[in-house]
């Protein structure tokens, strides 16, 4: 069980301001001036993007367009975002996620990059590691962590304490603090500490940090004192932080279930939920997330920290909103083709960084009047512009019907809104297997699909569902480009009472997911050497029988397109149902 008496140390890095602080780096001039990033759109100065502190001091906050911000802070400095093939280049701010990560490795070999600008780190070991060459009683903790705060806890020098404020202050918490789990994280914090110094000086960025036993805890410490600061979340502070802390601002309370929550049972505090039995919950909001419910409101949570880096899915989109939305076939080719030239080129960076290859791409649409995206997956069996463009091409016409069938005036009588590709399902390969790869995709022939009907495609209704195919760091290049985005707390549970992984059926396996992985695997192998031979044939039509159902971004199976949604629920259900069951 992941609680306080775990000895389990998890630590949430979160850069401040992260897109500021790379322009600044790039513009040393800007240093300590109010500064703000508009989005490439320049229409009235652009939409606010991110906001420094030294700017929202003055009231400017994200959304405000620049004239906005400049009528509010006059000495305000509008950044705008890069721009290539017409939208919105992230590569300066990728690039400096980057660094920032490779510092983080060399701490830690237990990391999960949560989103361009945030991730978790397990110090466990390192924290055990410290103790085991330091004397705890000789470390000077104030020297040390002047930064740090203690949750729950007065800092040592506030003076806005009320005489009626029962709370201890931070310094006699650290003389207090007897118990194994409570000396873990004054250690950590003290690591914690050297880490942001040296993403401060190897990088240039400053950082803010929380330190507790699990994802939820440091993830609510960290936002509780920025910037440059950190925050501890000891288990014994928990029903203290959270009888003030509002649903919405903990770990996926803040979408369709929070909102559940706070309707069924007239509360707007998390401790509020201790008020309530296990019996309770399990029987208004189901047996798992109930079960859930009851352990979260206590400080504990079962989420492991995924080891991973690098991100599970590449993508890049643009929205169109108003009159700038695609109504003929010229207009929406065109924009494919640039996402598509921006995709491979991303693609091709990747594989040579992190030696693997995508099989799969999917094409998310939103068409004008449609509350969701329609998405549609098809194989990726080589890095070919022409081939995703001519794939997604046949996607979105099969998926959205013209008025008319004339290719050169294909109108729709309602528009695109937004158009998102994002290419996954990677696999490993060796450096000459990967040498071969590139020189083939970087081949100036070109190849084209025949038909959205000839690849393994679905259409897929629901905000949520459509956002499990995209990572965290793809919802943040959305934000960049206008696209709607759903955060990770917008994913409902299952509320009803039954037991959820007996209300979802299961697919049916042919083998292990590793056997699975490894007949995807050849079966792509077949259809690229089908591609080469196309290429050295100057056959312009591939078609491809391989794929005729969409694979699932969770596990790599093959599904029938009718029983995807409730598959990807399915998924959702067991993830919460493995949690549940950890000792």
């Amino acid at each position: 069980m992941e609680d306080g008496g775990s000895g389990k140390v998890v630590v949430l890095v979160d850069m401040d301001c992260f897109y500021v602080q790379v322009e600044k780096r790039l513009h040393p001039e800007l240093k300590d001036k109010p500064c703000a990033i508009v989005q490439y759109n320049k229409w009235q100065g652009g939409s606010i993007i991110a906001v420094d502190y030294e700017a929202r001091k003055y009231g400017v906050k994200r959304s405000l367009k620049g004239k906005e911000a400049k009528e509010k802070c006059p000495g305000i400095h509008l950044v705008q975002v890069p721009e290539k093939r017409r939208k919105a280049d992230l590569s300066n701010y990728r690039k400096a996620s980057g660094e920032v990560m490779k510092v983080l490795s060399g701490f830690t070999s237990v990391i999960e990059r949560a989103s361009i600008d945030e991730a978790f780190l397990d110090l466990t070991e390192p924290v055990k590691d410290y103790i085991n060459s330091n004397s705890f009683d000789s470390l000077e903790f104030h020297a040390d962590l002047k930064s740090t705060h203690v949750a729950g806890c007065n800092d040592d020098d506030d003076t806005h304490k009320d005489d009626c404020d029962l709370r201890i202050s931070r310094g006699d918490w650290f003389k207090s603090s007897c118990s194994s789990d409570e000396r873990v994280l004054i250690v950590a914090a003290i690591l914690v500490q050297r880490i942001r110094e040296t993403i401060l000086n190897e990088v240039g960025f400053t950082c803010s940090a929380g330190i507790s036993h699990n994802k939820m805890l440091a993830k609510l410490a960290a936002g509780m004192h920025k910037p440059n600061q950190q925050t501890i979340l000891p288990q014994s502070q928990v029903d203290v932080v959270f009888s003030t802390t509002l649903l919405k601002k903990v770990r996926h309370l803040g979408g369709k279930l929070g909102e559940q929550v706070q309707d069924k049972l007239k509360i707007e505090c998390v401790g509020q939920l201790q008020e309530y039995s296990l019996k309770v919950l399990q029987e208004k909001f189901g047996l798992k997330t109930g079960s859930w419910l009851y352990e979260l409101c206590r400080g504990i949570c079962h989420e492991k920290i995924s080891n991973r880096i690098i991100t599970k899915s590449i993508g890049c989109g643009k929205n169109f909103p108003g009159p700038s939305k695609l109504k003929t076939a010229k207009a929406v080719k065109y924009w494919l083709e640039q996402l598509s030239r921006e995709l491979v080129e991303r693609l091709e960076e990747d594989m040579t960084e992190n030696t693997r290859q995508a099989q799969s791409i999917t094409v998310h649409f939103l068409p004008e009047g449609q509350a969701s995206s329609v998405a549609r997956t098809f194989a990726l069996p080589s890095y070919n512009t022409s081939l995703i463009v001519n794939n997604s091409w046949n996607a979105i016409n099969k998926g959205h019907k013209p008025v008319t069938n004339e290719e050169s005036h294909l109108t729709w009588t309602t528009g695109i809104l937004n158009i998102h590709l994002s290419a996954g399902k990677f696999v490993q390969c060796g450096k000459g297997h990967m040498k071969s790869l590139l020189q083939l995709m970087s081949s100036d022939q070109e190849c084209s699909f025949v038909s959205a009907s000839s690849s393994h495609s679905s259409i897929i209704t629901g905000k949520e569902v459509t956002q499990m195919t995209l990572c965290k760091e793809e919802r943040e290049d959305a934000v960049l480009t206008t696209t709607p985005t759903i955060t990770e707390q917008d994913q409902s549970l299952e509320t009803s009472s039954m037991n959820i992984t007996k209300f979802f059926t299961p697919i049916k396996r042919k083998g292990s997911l590793e056997t699975q992985l490894d007949r995807n695997a050849k079966r792509r192998e077949v259809v690229l050497e089908e591609i080469k031979g196309t290429l050295e044939s100057d056959d312009d039509t591939i078609i491809d029988n391989q794929f005729e159902a969409v694979l699932c971004s969770e596990c790599g199976e093959e599904v029938l397109k009718f029983v995807l949604e409730e598959h990807m629920d399915y998924h959702f259900a067991l993830s919460l149902d493995k949690d549940s069951q950890i000792n």
